[in-house]
């Protein structure tokens, strides 16, 4: 019906003209779509493929690039309910890069903003053994009396006494390193 209403309109030309007019504009309108379609999709992965891909670089010790990976997931979803995960790794891969203050402020803002998070000892915890492996054993000591505070199993309060005990040990507080110890071995018998 269309054809017939062009034809009489533009009767120079051809219905085999009119059907590759028709063609080419759908062509058009076609690529068109496709195109805003691609725009409209974001290029990046989703939040839990981002978060997945900087946890598959922290476990193999890729630190640096699993820091950025978190940062980078933190401030992309901030809504994401792996967010406080991110912060932890984040923090757990400065240590290991052996950036202590930003660890340290990521550690407390951790602390600050979810004490109950099942991740917060752990908090607590890498950064006693961090201080202890820096041989700062004196703060490993205080940093490790805030995991007592805080710790809801027996287990995690053996870890935390175990460091310690060590660390009062390599003080040459030796009277302080077995009451730590004795008191681990309250915890945990046997």
């Amino acid at each position: 019906m269309r054809a017939i209403v062009f034809m009489r309109v533009f009767p120079c030309y051809s219905t085999s003209f009119f059907r590759l007019a028709v063609s080419a504009i759908f062509s058009v309108v076609l690529c068109f779509a496709l195109s805003q379609m691609a725009v409209a999709q974001p290029a990046d992965r989703s939040g839990d493929d981002q978060f997945q891909s900087s946890l598959r670089l922290f476990n193999t010790n890729v630190f640096a690039n699993a820091a950025q990976g978190f940062r980078q997931f933190q401030n992309e979803h901030a809504a994401h309910p792996r967010v406080p995960d991110a912060m932890y790794y984040e923090a757990e891969s400065y240590l290991a890069l052996g950036r202590e203050d930003d660890a340290i402020s990521l550690l407390r803002q951790f602390d600050e903003h979810y004490p109950h998070h099942p991740f917060a000892f752990g908090t607590r915890l890498s950064l006693g053994k961090y201080f202890f492996e820096a041989n700062d054993y004196d703060r490993a000591i205080l940093t490790l009396e805030q995991v007592l505070e805080r710790s809801p199993t027996a287990e995690q309060s053996a870890l935390a006494l175990y460091w310690m005990g060590e660390s009062a040990n390599q003080l040459h507080r030796n009277q302080e390193a077995l009451s730590y110890f004795e008191l681990r071995d309250c915890l945990q018998p046997g």
